[in-house]
């Protein structure tokens, strides 16, 4: 059979908490075919922009780490002085209703306008020390590829793109990472260019737009839910989209906040079982532009 032809592939990593472990273990199944050589683009929502971070170092050894040995006790860092004023409206407003179906995102979105909360009941020092201390921020500045994150605009209520590979401050890297994983009521409002924004994955969990419209015909979105989300096929014509979806759910809010090692282990275990014979076909069916390959970790 006579492979397709593609000229750009581009990687969507939706948002979903401490469901993105799996995309780790997606990144060591690209890694092994091969086809993380070929990836053109990458754009990420919340978590999934996190991961895309991990991704640029070429890694698997590096997410994993950071996934199983740092996150647990960093991301969810209680902000006591800020817990009890929240905490009630999140239980009876948001998660009371959480279902596969209708997610956190979902009731958050409902309420939001109601509360109307900045402030979250988690600190981001935690995250913020990972980036600091974990992470290669001078690889993403150097990376050959177009890398994008999403956040909402707090007014307008619209998502915005942020292109990272182009910007010279760590800071500023770091301050639309932890914009686009604002989940609002659990982390703080993030300030950007003196406008205030939170979860891109609020109003739109899946980044795949910018890939489009930049270009890539060929998509792989990487999914953290099993039936919210799902693309539109018929609106990108001119593009092969390809959705990788968990086999089984990854947990209603249990999923979501649960980055105990544990969890993250048999998740990211998961990612990797569930797509590589998936991978590996695409690897052996489709042809796709090579391009430059990503630094390596440390180089």
């Amino acid at each position: 059979m006579k492979k397709k032809t593609f000229r750009k592939l581009g990687i969507a990593l939706a948002g979903g908490g401490g469901r993105g472990a799996y995309q780790v273990g997606i990144l060591r199944a690209l890694l092994e075919t091969n086809l993380y050589d070929k990836i053109h683009m990458m754009a990420g929502t919340s978590v999934g922009a996190l991961n895309e971070i991990l991704y640029v170092h070429r890694d698997f050894h590096l997410a994993n780490y950071v996934w199983r040995c740092t996150i647990d006790q960093a991301i969810l860092y209680l902000d006591k002085d800020r817990f009890r004023s929240e905490w009630k409206i999140l239980k009876h407003g948001v998660y009371a209703s959480e279902s596969e179906n209708k997610s956190v995102f979902d009731g958050f979105k409902e309420i939001f306008g109601k509360s109307g909360f900045k402030a979250g009941i988690f600190s981001r020092e935690g995250l913020v020390r990972i980036l600091q201390e974990e992470i290669n921020l001078a690889m993403i500045q150097k990376s050959p590829i177009p890398l994008f994150a999403t956040a909402t605009h707090a007014a307008t209520k619209r998502i915005e793109y942020f292109r990272l590979d182009n910007l010279k401050d760590h800071q500023e890297i770091i301050d639309i990472l932890l914009a686009s994983s604002a989940l609002p009521g659990i982390f703080s409002r993030q300030y950007l260019y003196g406008e205030e924004y939170y979860d891109g994955g609020i109003h739109n969990n899946v980044p795949i737009d910018v890939l489009y419209e930049s270009g890539c015909d060929l998509i792989l979105v990487l999914h953290l839910f099993r039936s919210r989300d799902r693309i539109t096929h018929s609106s990108y014509p001119n593009a092969k989209i390809i959705e990788l979806v968990p086999e089984q759910s990854l947990g209603g809010i249990i999923g979501t906040l649960d980055f105990s090692p544990k969890t993250v282990r048999s998740t990211i275990n998961r990612g990797y079982q569930e797509n590589i014979d998936i991978l590996t076909s695409i690897q052996h069916h489709f042809e796709i532009k090579k391009r430059p390959k990503l630094f390596a970790w440390r180089q």
